[in-house]
């Protein structure tokens, strides 16, 4: 508790349409309780493609930018994990998704 890093594991079967709905609500749901009270889905892991879907809404314009430069920076022909941080989606993040349990 003293470093008020948690992990929230949900157990979805990822290989019907239903549970990966219900986990991409869940994963905005919970992003959206966390951020009324400062708190942020990160912090103990990275983001990657599912949680750019809800952090990428968090970033300033600013920070946007940074992100943007620094990736130009050390891959300018964009071909290292094209928009796994910056240009992800929702219906991009459907793709991605596994079936099994997350």
């Amino acid at each position: 508790f003293s470093t008020k890093n948690y992990n929230v594991r949900p157990e979805v079967n990822l290989s019907t349409i239903r549970g990966r709905q219900f986990a991409l609500s869940f994963l905005k749901d919970f992003s959206g309780l966390l951020s009324v009270y400062d708190g942020s889905i990160t912090g103990g892991s990275p983001e990657g493609r599912v949680k750019a879907v809800v952090t990428n809404k968090e970033l300033s314009e600013a920070e946007f930018e940074l992100y943007q430069r620094i990736k130009e920076i050390f891959d300018p022909q964009g071909i290292l994990n094209a928009e796994v941080k910056l240009g992800m989606e929702t219906r991009d993040i459907v793709r991605n998704i596994r079936n099994g349990a997350i």
